[in-house]
C-alpha cells in the first residue's frame, strides 16, 4: 500500500481508537442481531494490528468476550500480521482468548528480504522467524497459527517447498502479488511456459 499511488493512508491517524473500535464490535453486534447471524469474523490486519497497545488490545479481547456471552453470539477476531513487532505479554493474551495468528512471510530470506523490510530498509526475515518460534514455544495451540506467503511467480517451486518443510507449522496459504489476476497472469507476465 505504501509504495503504490495510493497515499490517503497519510490523511488518517495511525492507529485506530479504542473508542472507535468499540463503535464497530458494537455496530456488529446490532448487524448480527438483525440479520439473525449466530457468528461473524473480524480479521484485524493491514496496516499492522500489532502497533496496536497492549492496553487496546486487553480492552477489545475482553468486551468481545463479554458481548459474546451477552448476546449468546460469536463474534471470532483473527489477527493478521507481519509478525514483526509481538511481545511474550501479547503472546500470552491472544493464546488466553484463542485468537487465531497469521504471519506473513513470503518464501525463504532471500526472497522474503527483498520486499518485506522495516521502513528504514533493515531486512525482517530473522525477526519474523524468531517471533514465530516464540509463539510456538508459548504453548499457542498450532491449530490457531498459519502463514501468509505472497510468493513470487518465478521462484524456484521445489526450494520453497523445502524452505516450507523446515517451519514449526505446516499451515501456509499461497497468494500471488497483488498485481496479477485473471487478466494478468503471471505466466504471461514473466513469459512463463505453462507445463502440459
Amino acid at each position: 500500500m505504501f509504495n503504490s499511488n495510493d497515499n490517503s493512508y497519510k490523511a488518517v491517524p495511525k492507529a485506530m481508537d479504542i473508542g472507535t473500535a468499540k463503535k464497530i464490535v458494537d455496530s456488529i453486534y446490532d448487524y448480527m442481531l438483525e440479520k439473525k447471524l449466530s457468528t461473524f469474523a473480524v480479521i484485524l490486519h493491514g496496516g499492522e494490528p500489532l502497533l496496536w497497545s497492549i492496553d487496546n488490545f486487553e480492552f477489545l479481547l475482553s468486551y468481545v468476550a463479554k458481548m459474546n456471552l451477552q448476546y449468546a453470539l460469536s463474534v471470532n477476531l483473527i489477527i493478521q500480521t507481519n509478525g514483526f513487532k509481538i511481545n511474550s505479554h501479547l503472546i500470552q493474551l491472544l493464546k488466553a482468548y484463542k485468537i487465531p495468528i497469521g504471519i506473513s512471510i513470503d518464501g525463504p530470506v532471500e526472497i522474503h528480504d527483498k520486499f518485506r523490510v522495516t521502513h528504514n530498509n533493515k531486512p525482517t526475515y530473522h525477526t519474523i522467524i524468531e517471533n514465530l518460534y516464540k509463539i510456538v514455544d508459548s504453548g499457542y495451540d498450532k491449530e490457531y497459527i498459519g502463514l501468509l506467503s505472497v510468493v513470487n511467480p518465478c521462484i524456484d517451486a521445489p526450494a520453497y517447498f523445502d524452505w516450507v518443510k523446515t517451519l514449526p507449522i505446516n499451515r501456509i496459504n499461497v497468494l500471488w502479488p497483488i498485481e496479477f489476476n485473471y487478466n494478468n497472469t503471471p505466466w504471461d507476465y514473466y513469459n512463463i511456459k505453462k507445463e502440459k
